[in-house]
C-alpha cells in the first residue's frame, strides 16, 4: 500500500469540470487501494482572496462538495493553518 498526498487551494466558488478531472478524479483513482491524505491549502490562498469573508465561503463549499464525492469508508481531517490571521 502506497501513502498519497494532494492539497487544494480554496481560491474559487467551487468545484468545475476541469477541478473534477484534472486533480480530483486521478487523486480518488490513485488512492484507491492505497492511504490517501488530502488537504485544504488555506494559507496558500492568501495570494488570491484577501477577504476573511470569501476565504471561509470557499472553504466551506470546497469541503461540501470534495467530501461529498469521497467514499463512506473515507477518513476526513480538516486542519486550519490560518484561524489567527488578520484579514482585510
Amino acid at each position: 500500500m502506497k501513502k498519497i498526498l494532494t492539497g487544494l487551494k480554496p481560491t474559487g466558488e467551487g468545484l468545475h469540470l476541469g477541478n473534477y478531472f484534472g486533480a480530483f478524479k486521478p487523486f480518488l483513482d490513485l488512492a484507491k487501494g492505497n492511504i490517501a491524505y488530502m488537504f485544504l491549502a488555506d494559507y496558500h490562498s492568501l495570494t488570491s482572496v484577501h477577504n476573511k469573508e470569501n476565504l471561509k465561503k470557499f472553504k466551506k463549499r470546497m469541503l461540501i462538495e470534495y467530501f461529498s464525492l469521497f467514499p463512506e469508508d473515507s477518513n476526513i481531517v480538516v486542519y486550519e493553518q490560518i484561524k489567527s490571521y488578520k484579514y482585510k
